[in-house]
């Protein structure tokens, strides 16, 4: 009776103690819940091929990719397509993942594919760098190697940016620069250049490969972490009297029987770049699907009219 008698007291302390002090908690978790995505929908992802600047070996990459792969397949609701750089993108040196995502040629293979999301990632060039450590006056530098990968997902439906995020790593490198040196208070002496030719040479193996792969999942983690807040978007590819083609089958888990809110077309956006997209514009009505294919559904419309090629479409929540 005792016991029960205190297990009854704690746990209205703890109802009243979330009540009070930690209702904004408990707005914020239900703001969370509220804000993800509603629809069970698959978004099509296009992964294209690691852009390998910091000459890694073939097989660090092929694992790297494979990992990466897997982490969106486990974590998020997603069907993974592997894509191929074009000709005038593999060769390149100096490309962030930003511009070759937004790249025509790419966003053209990405829709060809039917592809909801476009991802890009680059193992940057490595950078070597020395800096002091230890306690004057016994001090001396030390060897790092900057390992730095980024990563770009483009909304392919109007050619936005979903997702740029920059990850970097340091290791530290075997054989010191300099082996051990004194500094006289007022006179350090400065460090010698810190380029070598193989810095990978002088970096343990097992700490490279275990770097990668936390990076690796990580940005994977971070991708499907965005794609849960992104509701499917999908667009009508062709309208013929009182149907409507839209480019969601059941690849993406369109079925018959799932109503879409149709969107028209907002104004166009130019950006600093250059490039161009439409955003998503007003609900101009409703459509049923009847049937659905493997990568593409038809649809009858249920109220609204003026519907076209081009509009997007987004599933009813509630479904």
């Amino acid at each position: 009776m005792k016991r029960l008698f205190f297990f009854n007291l704690f746990a209205n302390i703890l109802v009243f103690s979330l009540a009070f002090s930690g209702c904004g908690t408990a707005t914020s978790l239900y703001r969370d819940v509220r804000n993800r995505s509603q629809d069970d929908l698959k978004k099509i992802i296009l992964v294209l091929p690691v852009l390998n600047q910091a000459g890694f070996s073939l097989e660090a990459v092929q694992k790297a990719e494979t990992q990466f792969k897997d982490v969106l397949e486990k974590e998020g609701n997603v069907t993974v397509l592997r894509g191929s750089l074009p000709a005038s993108l593999a060769g390149s040196k100096g490309l962030s993942g930003i511009e070759m995502g937004v790249d025509p040629l790419v966003i053209k293979e990405a829709e060809s594919m039917g592809a909801d999301i476009l991802v890009s990632t680059i193992f940057h060039p490595l950078e070597t760098r020395t800096r002091k450590v230890g306690i004057w006056p016994a001090m001396w530098t030390r060897r790092e190697l900057v390992i730095s990968i980024s990563l770009s997902a483009i909304d392919v439906t109007n050619k936005t940016i979903l997702l740029s995020n920059v990850a970097n790593k340091t290791l530290k490198m075997r054989e010191p620069l300099e082996e051990f040196i004194l500094f006289e208070e007022g006179h350090e002496r400065e460090s010698t250049g810190n380029e070598v030719e193989n810095p990978l040479s002088y970096v343990d193996e097992k700490a490279l490969e275990k770097a990668l792969s936390r990076m690796v999942k990580a940005q994977a983690s971070i991708t499907t972490d965005r794609l849960k807040d992104k509701p499917w978007t999908g667009r009508i590819l062709s309208v013929d009297n009182d149907s409507v083609m839209i480019n969601g089958g059941q690849d993406a888990g369109v079925l018959p029987g799932h109503v879409f809110d149709v969107f028209g077309e907002g104004e166009t956006i130019r950006t600093a770049s250059g490039n161009t997209y439409r955003v998503i514009g007003e609900k101009i009505g409703q459509i049923k699907v009847i049937s659905s294919g493997d990568r593409d559904a038809l649809a009858v419309p249920l109220e609204g009219s003026g519907f076209k090629a081009g509009q997007y479409v987004r599933l009813k929540s509630g479904q």
